[in-house]
């Protein structure tokens, strides 16, 4: 799927026709031009926009972290629009409402939104522009409730969605941070003690004629590494945390993140539950399912389950069934590719995926709660063993001299 850039125009009351530009993710240019003739408009131009990959890369992966951290904010305006809608609000007036009731920058996002209704654009039209607030997934399924005439019904419902997506992710995060917190506060004790406590203690030991135990020699180097050459030292972490960092984003070390105890099917399920709830959402709307996965594809976290999503789009344009291609990945549980392979036969695919991402984020749940009962006393153990091992160290020279007096 490319972006694809185009001027269009539309006719007006008055009879002069407006210009319209934009930006649309399609598969090819005929796509565009389809869309933009299903929106009322008379496309004049498209263009693919070509970027340079690391540009690409770079503005993608900024636009998902920015999208990531206003998940909340756009959880509460799809809710507050959706229930001025339902109590029947126009949209217009329902945008200028929550400009006046929201922070700055959503504030600023509402009446730039009102401001395109108000000179003839549809919502999904307006949401459009706005890549780095609203995901295409939340265009298309916007646009097809324009279509449908169900737009306040989907606003919440999308609400409710992202806010329990929110939810999964927030307490993964919290899961994670206390004992991330306390390894970092480790490696700070241990760095202060081999660097300013351990030196002054090994000067009085060398004054002795004290021979020093091979674990307080080795804490010394440590300790005058850091203090010699910081910026090599700094540098070699920087390295090492970015090559593993890039390395568990490829496919086969992501496909080991998904494999690991607790934290890998807890990571697993939560992206799935989302994934599910959204293709079902996109699937009642009338998207087709080829085109909900191209959708989906892009908001999935781990890049083992996008490769898996990818490839399913491939196997079904081949001719494959869903079930088929899943199963044959080996990625997901035999569950999940069975129940998928019942509501295909049935007929009923947008209701199974809602009932397995009921199930999954049920399952996501315990399983995050299990993997913080385990990793706050695994930290615990590994900064005591750390700060031990650093304690040992500098009172072993001293039972030397204990021994030698």
């Amino acid at each position: 799927m490319a972006i694809y850039r185009y001027i269009a125009i539309t006719p007006t009351a008055s009879g002069k026709p407006l210009h319209k530009r934009g930006e649309i993710a399609a598969d090819s240019p005929y796509q565009v031009r389809a869309t933009l003739r299903q929106m009322g408009l008379l496309p004049q131009r498209v263009d693919e926009v070509r970027r340079r990959p690391h540009a690409g890369l770079l503005r993608g992966r900024l636009t998902h972290m920015l999208r990531d951290r206003r998940t909340a904010a756009v959880a509460e305006l799809f809710d507050g629009l959706g229930a001025l809608l339902g109590s029947g609000v126009t949209l217009t007036d329902g945008l200028e409402l929550l400009a006046g009731a929201s922070r700055a920058r959503a504030s600023t996002l509402c009446r730039s939104l009102a401001e395109r209704v108000r000179h003839g654009d549809g919502l999904a039209e307006a949401l459009a522009p706005h890549a780095d607030w609203f995901t295409p997934v939340d265009v298309a399924i916007i646009r097809a409730a324009e279509e449908s005439g169900t737009l306040g019904e989907t606003l919440c419902e999308l609400a409710e969605s992202l806010s329990h997506r929110d939810e999964l992710r927030t307490r993964l995060a919290t899961a994670l941070a206390y004992p991330a917190l306390l390894l970092v506060f480790g490696l700070g004790v241990v760095i202060f003690l081999t660097t300013v406590t351990l030196p002054q203690l090994a000067a009085v030991l060398a004054d002795a004629q004290v021979a020093l135990p091979r674990s307080t020699q080795v804490l010394l180097g440590f300790g005058r590494a850091i203090t010699q050459h910081p910026f090599l030292v700094g540098t070699a972490l920087a390295l090492a945390v970015t090559s593993f960092v890039f390395l568990m984003r490829q496919p086969r070390f992501a496909r080991i993140r998904l494999k690991a105890p607790v934290l890998g099917p807890a990571s697993m399920r939560a992206q799935l539950a989302a994934a599910s709830a959204t293709l079902a959402r996109l699937l009642r709307a009338g998207v087709g399912f080829a085109e909900s996965i191209g959708l989906v594809t892009p908001t999935l976290g781990n890049a083992a389950l996008r490769h898996a999503f990818e490839q399913l789009r491939k196997d079904l344009a081949a001719g494959r069934s869903i079930s088929q291609s899943l199963a044959t990945d080996g990625l997901f549980e035999p569950v999940f590719c069975r129940v998928i392979e019942v509501g295909e036969e049935s007929g009923e695919l947008p209701d199974t995926l809602a009932r397995l991402a009921e199930r999954y984020r049920a399952t996501a749940k315990r399983s995050i709660d299990r993997l913080a009962a385990i990793l706050e006393p695994a930290a615990i153990l590994i900064l005591a063993a750390g700060v031990g091992f650093v304690v040992y160290a500098a009172i072993a020279p001293m039972l030397r001299i204990t021994q030698a007096l």
